[in-house]
């Protein structure tokens, strides 16, 4: 799963299930959610300390004045979630945490989103100094390194969808930005598959509007 970084971007190793420290080239390479209260069942942050998390870096963007967004991603359906079943959506969410891990930096964030059980797995990835415009170009890597084919002339046996919101000056709250970033996240799954961000659910609306 190699990417093509910008500049400023590393790949960070994955942080081991136990939040244990991992020796890399030149000292020892932790990452930040591999020191919170993790999900044994997929490696993510717990919802709960993912949710005081993403509090508590939304008020240091908002004082810094800095850039802050929200990635979600999901599975789109597919012929292989049905066969699957609960407990293989569960292992394709355990996979996507995983890859997101190797392939994001130090101090993003992995964590779940709370939903219901009985809807496929929603996995969120916190990225300081990032705005939405950057935030696209992070989840379109992201999507493709995830994208899985048979031989290249079907349907993708796994194909992510994402939805991104940024902090902006009407988002105060944690609850309001995941909120949004899920609402997006739908809104590309309902599309077909794809990638929104919380701007591109406003210009739908507005555009509808004018229509009407």
């Amino acid at each position: 799963m190699d990417i093509e970084w910008e500049a400023g971007w590393q790949s960070a190793p994955d942080g081991p299930p136990n939040g244990e420290s991992q020796v890399a080239a030149g000292g020892v390479a932790i990452r930040l959610d591999a020191l919170l209260p993790l999900d044994p069942a997929t490696g993510a942050v717990c919802f709960d300390a993912f949710r005081v998390y993403l509090d508590s870096a939304i008020d240091l963007a908002s004082r810094g004045s800095q850039p802050l967004s929200l990635l979600a991603f999901g599975a789109d359906d597919s012929a292989l979630l049905q066969f699957l079943g609960p407990e293989g959506t569960g292992l394709i969410t355990r996979a996507i945490v995983r890859c997101l891990r190797q392939e994001t930096r130090a101090h993003d964030v992995v964590g779940l989103a709370d939903i219901p059980a009985e809807e496929a797995g929603v996995v969120l990835v916190a990225c300081p100094l990032i705005t939405e415009e950057q935030g696209k170009a992070v989840a379109e890597r992201l999507c493709a390194a995830m994208r899985t084919e048979a031989d290249g002339s079907g349907p993708p046996w796994l194909a992510l969808s994402a939805g991104i919101a940024s902090l902006s000056i009407d988002t105060c709250d944690p609850d309001t930005l995941t909120a949004r970033v899920i609402s997006a996240l739908r809104r590309a799954q309902r599309m077909g598959g794809g990638i929104w961000r919380h701007s591109d659910v406003l210009r739908s609306i507005i555009d509808q509007q004018e229509e009407g």
